[in-house]
This record gives structure tokens, C-alpha cells and sequence, in this order.
């Protein structure tokens, strides 16, 4: 790997965005494009922006968008001819209209719903706050050539909660979520969430990353343990122990209010190629999750699973969210129990529908009994 050549130093460590927030009477109905304002910005200094649609005060979800990630001047480098993640905010760009973003789908567990959604542009699963200078030396393939990258995920993200937080004032319901590189931190905005709104319930339900675990990223690359540790929401938070699955752990622990709940693909073909990327050596996906399900569920029981066949990436933006079915249980069924509160199943009882409860869908997939 292509040592950091200068870093510039830990900048966004304030659990605030300070963006602009918008006046609720400004806002069209659909979905409104905000601009993030002071400390925000994308990975290569493009401005960042976010988006908010209005519906339900008392039912709120926080979406955040994946696009891969990088960690050193190889994988983050613009001119590398393997693009590692999503760069801007592009000037038209809108949330999806699929999955669990469909606006118009009667069968959307989140349909009229306050929404905020986080776009991705920052490389560092939106919990970055370091901005790094690079100097590459020539190659045979490449002259020399000096870079900048923003690691900016943590200030961004807080810009979009920070609207929510001054214009959601009591949420009954908050579904925390997101794909991909969305989805790992998800619980740890939960923790805020809850931390900020003390009678809500929290939902925390990740899409597309349970195989991964050691998380050098946050306490390396991309400096977010500064971040974490200044958000008071996670108690018990260790920079020796910190993993990815275990921040599960700790957002549960914060808060009883708090429910987590992941799903992926057992043969995930991203999550693989990003986990050989980092070592060409890695265990495959099923065998991961296997672990890191078992993991979670010793710090969190409660904790449920649903995991799908095939080496598809991330289903909760894509329209098999409503067709998808496994064991018997239909994905879009299993998700509104989730938001609406259904409790663990007990042993082996089985949801019914007059005594729904929820169940972990697909173990076989992954070696679980």
C-alpha cells in the first residue's frame, strides 16, 4: 500500500453538522434537496447536500445511502482506474423510488413517514472526521501526482439529523437505516436518536454489511473514534475492542429503547470483493455473517437476522424488498414487524397473526441452528 503522505488533522470532531436548517414552510411536498452548509463537504471538496420529505411528526426514518469506501492513497486515489466509492452528491441527484424508498408502493412499511436521507460521498461508512493529503510517487503505470480526500462522513451526516432534530420534536417511531456502507453505522446514529428523543423507540436495521468486523477504518483512516467518543451515546465504547458487530452492542446498552436487526445475502458478491480487497485471504460472506451474527447476539439477544440466498448486494432500495420471501416469510412482512415493535420469538414459537413476533429468517443459509 502507498503511505498517507501528510494528514492534515482531525477536523469535524463536533457531534454537530451546523448546517442550515431549512424552514419547514420552504419544503414542496415530495422530496427537497438541502444544502449541507459549514463544515460539509464531499470527498474531494464538492459540496454536500442532503434530502428531506415531510409526512407523519410522530414516524421518522433516517436513510443512509452506501457507495464502498477507502483507506489509503490507492483505494481513495481519483485517478485510480477502480473507482472504490461514491465521490458527490451529483447536482441532480435524488433519493431512489424503489424498495423501501417507494413513494407510491401501499405496501411500504415507512409510507408517510417524515424522511431524511443521507447521501454518500465521504469514503469512511459516514463516520469519518479527518481530511488527508496524499503524495503518490510516480509509477509505471501512473506520474507522480498529489491528492486531497475528506473524510468528512461524521459532520455531513449530523448536518441531515440536525434538521430532524429541529423540526421532528417528539417522534413516536424512529427507523434508522441504511445500505451497504449506510448500513454500518446505524447504530450508532440509533444511539443518538434515542439519546436526543428519550420517549421514542429506535429501530436500527443495517442492509448489506454483517460480514464485516475489525474496524481499523474508524480508528484509523478515517480518525471517527474522536466522533464516537464525543457523542456521550455509547457507553463501554473501547478503541482496542471496537468492531463493527459490536456496535450493536453498544448502541443497545445506551438505550432498552433501542432494536437492532440486520439483512443480507449469504453469497454477497460486495461485500466479498470489498473484504478480499482488504485481505485476499478473507472467509467467505456466509461464514462471516455466521460469526458476527453469533456475536452481536451475545451482547444483544434480541438481535434478529434475516439473511437471503444468492450473491445479491443491499435489497431494502431495490423492488425484491416487496417479493423477496425466505422460510416461509416475506422480507416486506418481516421489516414492518420489526418498525411496529413485534417482540424476539421465544424458542421455537412461530409468528401468527394474531401473536406476531419476530423470528431470525434464513440461518441455514449461514450454518445456524
Amino acid at each position: 500500500m502507498i503511505a498517507v503522505g501528510l494528514v492534515l488533522g482531525c477536523g469535524h470532531t463536533s457531534p454537530a453538522g451546523q448546517g442550515p436548517i431549512a424552514s419547514l414552510g420552504s419544503l414542496q411536498p415530495g422530496w427537497n434537496r438541502i444544502a449541507g452548509g459549514p463544515h460539509t463537504t464531499c470527498a474531494f471538496g464538492t459540496p454536500y447536500a442532503y434530502f428531506v420529505e415531510i409526512g407523519d411528526p410522530q414516524e421518522l426514518m433516517i436513510y443512509f445511502q452506501g457507495g464502498g469506501g477507502c483507506w489509503d492513497a490507492a483505494t481513495c486515489d481519483p485517478r485510480s482506474k477502480v473507482r472504490m466509492f461514491k465521490p458527490a452528491v451529483a447536482e441532480r441527484e435524488q433519493p431512489y423510488r424503489t424498495g423501501l424508498l417507494d413513494p407510491a408502493n401501499p405496501e411500504n412499511p415507512v409510507r408517510g413517514y417524515t424522511k431524511v436521507f443521507v447521501p454518500y460521498c465521504t469514503a469512511d461508512l459516514h463516520l469519518g472526521a479527518r481530511t488527508v493529503a496524499y503524495d503518490v510517487p510516480a509509477s509505471r503505470a501512473d506520474s507522480a501526482h498529489l491528492f486531497e480526500i475528506h473524510h468528512s462522513g461524521a459532520a455531513n451526516a449530523m448536518a441531515a439529523i440536525d434538521w430532524a432534530f429541529a423540526h421532528v420534536p417528539s417522534p413516536r417511531t424512529i427507523l434508522v437505516t441504511g445500505e451497504s456502507a449506510g448500513s454500518v453505522p446505524t447504530p450508532v446514529y440509533a444511539a443518538i436518536m434515542s439519546k436526543h428523543y428519550p420517549r421514542a423507540r429506535v429501530v436500527a436495521l443495517g442492509d448489506g454489511s454483517g460480514a464485516f468486523g475489525e474496524a481499523s477504518g474508524i480508528t484509523g483512516s478515517w480518525r471517527g473514534l474522536p466522533f464516537l467518543r464525543s457523542l456521550n451515546a455509547l457507553p463501554g465504547l473501547d478503541s482496542a475492542t471496537l468492531t463493527y458487530p459490536g456496535l450493536y452492542g453498544l448502541a443497545a446498552r445506551s438505550s432498552s429503547r433501542i432494536s437492532v436487526a440486520e439483512i443480507n445475502s449469504a453469497q454477497d458478491s460486495t461485500q466479498s470483493f470489498y473484504l478480499r480487497a482488504v485481505d485476499p485471504s478473507s472467509p467467505h460472506v456466509s461464514t462471516l455473517l455466521a460469526r458476527n451474527y453469533a456475536v452481536i447476539k451475545r451482547d444483544v439477544p434480541s438481535f434478529r437476522s434475516f439473511t437471503i440466498p444468492g450473491a445479491m448486494h443491499t435489497i431494502i432500495p431495490r423492488p425484491q424488498f416487496y417479493t423477496t420471501s425466505v422460510d416461509g416469510v416475506r422480507l416486506r412482512d418481516w421489516v414492518d414487524a420489526l418498525i411496529n415493535g413485534a417482540p424476539p420469538c421465544a424458542g421455537d414459537q412461530q409468528p401468527t397473526g394474531s401473536t406476531p413476533c419476530l423470528r431470525d429468517v434464513g440461518t441455514s443459509l449461514v450454518g445456524m441452528k
